[in-house]
């Protein structure tokens, strides 16, 4: 004969205070099944948070605000919100991640809703840079916080005033990781004359480890490559952009990509670096032109 009084499949503590719906009805007897009775523990339990946590206003559990009654948290399990979950779930997983998306409309705001810039001496909107150095980070593997940094990478140091962006908005917004990376690329004094400029912003470079050298590889790939496209199509009228001569502006990049590819075979022989062939490729395109043989 079935046992006429149950004892819960759990043992509980005393019912919810103020007036709430008594634990007495969360037994055997009333659920038709196991699943049924562990789903409506799970729901007393979540509105027991507000309580336990002793009215703490800063605590708003899923986005929801402590002072929310039963009903709220029970909606939590409803069919939206199990789908909202999946949705979500499945697109940080995705490809096209929210941090990739956000980085781009955030990059998309600096750079060309806030000022319009454009390429050096070009009229092409700033924003395609950006999006290239992302673009050659996704198809060298890179880990996604660098993917995001690389779509980033100019907004600290080619945001106007009025829009300014600093290093504590990033660290907000993406975190420390991307914060960082951005930071450790940034020239910080533009102001400098072309050659200081460079010169310490080379010195730099030979400071950096993995994740900052892999945006500044890519950044470098992105423009170098450029500046070599352009060449091919509109000559040395290329070099007018630059507040610097032909042989100076040849002369820097052959420095930057000479320490990369010494920084990746020397301090980081760790980690494979599939933008090497892309580096020595423009060693080699780099010293046809400075021999004028291109």
């Amino acid at each position: 004969m079935l046992d006429q009084n149950p004892e819960p499949l759990f043992c509980l503590p005393s019912p919810l205070q103020n007036g709430a719906e008594p634990l007495a009805d969360y037994t055997n007897k009333d659920m038709k099944n196991k699943i049924t009775y562990i789903r409506k523990l799970i729901i007393w339990w979540i509105s027991r948070i507000p309580s336990l946590l002793g009215g703490h206003s800063d605590y708003k559990p899923l986005g929801v605000n402590h002072t929310a009654k039963t009903d709220a948290f029970v909606d939590m399990f409803s069919g939206n919100f199990v789908e909202n979950l999946n949705r979500n779930v499945a697109r940080e997983k995705s490809m096209f991640n929210t941090p990739i998306r956000e980085a781009i409309i955030f990059a998309s705001n600096t750079h060309e809703i806030h000022q319009k810039q454009k390429r050096k001496g070009k009229d092409l909107p700033y924003i395609m840079h950006p999006l290239t150095v992302g673009l050659i980070l996704a198809k060298a593997g890179a880990w996604d916080d660098r993917i995001v940094a690389g779509i980033l990478h100019d907004t600290i140091e080619d945001s106007t005033t009025e829009h300014k962006v600093t290093y504590e908005i990033l660290l907000a917004k993406f975190g420390p990781s991307v914060a960082d990376i951005v930071r450790d690329v940034t020239e910080h004094n533009k102001e400098l004359p072309w050659t200081i400029r460079k010169q310490e912003a080379l010195e730099h470079l030979k400071t950096m480890e993995g994740p900052s050298l892999w945006v500044k590889t890519a950044d470098v790939v992105s423009n170098v490559s450029e500046i070599l496209d352009d060449y091919t199509h509109d000559g040395d009228v290329v070099f007018r952009r630059f507040n610097a001569s032909k042989k100076d502006v040849i002369a820097n990049y052959r420095a930057v990509v000479d320490v990369l590819i010494k920084k990746w075979t020397r301090d980081e022989p760790q980690e494979e670096n599939p933008m090497m062939l892309d580096l020595k490729t423009l060693t080699r395109d780099l010293e046809k032109l400075e021999d004028g043989n291109s």
